[in-house]
Order: C-alpha cells, then sequence, then structure tokens
C-alpha cells in the first residue's frame, strides 16, 4: 500500500479527526444542549481529540500549509461533509470570504474562502460549535491556520479554535504577527503515524 503523504494526508486526517467528533455529537445530540442561541435553539459544543498538540504553535503551524491574518468579508456556503458510517449525517462546515491582509506561511493574496467546522443545524434548531469556537462574522479580523483542500478550493482551519485568533485591537497583530512567525521558523512538519 501506498502512503499518502502532504496536503491529502493532512486533509483526510483533519477531516478524520473532526469526524470523530461528529459521531459523538451525533450520539450524543438526543442530550439537551447548553442554552445561549438566539431564536430558542441551543448550542452544542463538540469536543475534538487532535493528532497533533493544538496548543503548540510549532506543531499547529507545522501542520497547516497557509498561515495568515485576514479580515472576513461575508458568509458564502455552507456545505456539509458527508461521515462514514450509515445514517447519512454530515459534519456542519461554514464558508467565508476572507480578505488575506499578511501572510505568515505561504503566499495568498485577495480573497480566499475559508471554511470553519460547525454551523447551524436546522433539523435540531440549533447552533453546532467545536470547543466553543463561534462562527467568523464579517468585518473581524483574524489570524487563520489553515490547511488547503485542493479538491474543495478553500482553506480549512486547523484545530479550532486555536486556528482562528480573534484581533481584538491593532497592538495585538504584530504580536500574532511576530509570535506565529517565531513559530513558524521553529515549525514541526506533522508526521501521520505509520500504521505498520
Amino acid at each position: 500500500m501506498t502512503p499518502v503523504r502532504g496536503t491529502t494526508a493532512r486533509t483526510l486526517l483533519a477531516l478524520a479527526v473532526v469526524t470523530v467528533g461528529f459521531v459523538a455529537y451525533a450520539v450524543l445530540a438526543g442530550e439537551t444542549p447548553e442554552t445561549g442561541a438566539v431564536g430558542g435553539g441551543g448550542v452544542v459544543d463538540v469536543e475534538i481529540n487532535y493528532a497533533l498538540e493544538p496548543k503548540d504553535e510549532e506543531q499547529l503551524v507545522g501542520f497547516a500549509t497557509n498561515v495568515f491574518v485576514g479580515r472576513v468579508v461575508e458568509k458564502v456556503g455552507a456545505e456539509g461533509a458527508p461521515l462514514s458510517g450509515p445514517g447519512g449525517e454530515v459534519v456542519l462546515r461554514t464558508q467565508f470570504s476572507v480578505a488575506v491582509l499578511e501572510n505568515i506561511k505561504g503566499d495568498l493574496g485577495g480573497e480566499v474562502t475559508v471554511s470553519q467546522t460547525g454551523g447551524y443545524d436546522g433539523s435540531e434548531d440549533r447552533r453546532v460549535r467545536v470547543e466553543g469556537d463561534p462562527l467568523l462574522r464579517p468585518g473581524q479580523e483574524r489570524l487563520f491556520v489553515t490547511s488547503h483542500d485542493e479538491r474543495e478550493g478553500w482553506y480549512t482551519i486547523v484545530a479550532q479554535p486555536f486556528g482562528d485568533v480573534r484581533i481584538e485591537s491593532e497592538g495585538q497583530r504584530p504580536d500574532l504577527v511576530e509570535r506565529f512567525g517565531r513559530a513558524r521558523r521553529d515549525q514541526i512538519p506533522f508526521e501521520p503515524a505509520d500504521d505498520r
């Protein structure tokens, strides 16, 4: 069997990890969610066990194909990904147009589509978030740590909520850029576990 490497391996691993979390969500969906959503629906927070230490910025950047500062322009879609197994369940994902303001890893320009796991589950009238990570909103400036999904053509946020850091002030941006620039220089490339 030929090993899967590079972007394909990253994308498959990220989807596998998210799938496990959403399978847990599907199993537990019958329980009462925490309240706080607008319109009477609730909020479900899905916990994920990542294949890397998401709080280690060197590992996080090493897993990513692109790290950049961007401003959210608008929501452009809500396309789910099918879960493996019976039942036809999908992983909720919401896509946003993001204007690239500054690259830290990679060389993006203009506007790109960023996909964030989570969204609105209309069948259950509730929002689904990963690790408490709220959906992006137009006008927000954030530092994005992403993995390019060649098949879909968008950039998926890595290890939410650690892969999308809200920039709350002008003074915070240079500090984040410097910190993640150091993480890029010292990045730890992701090595998928060998099945042998």
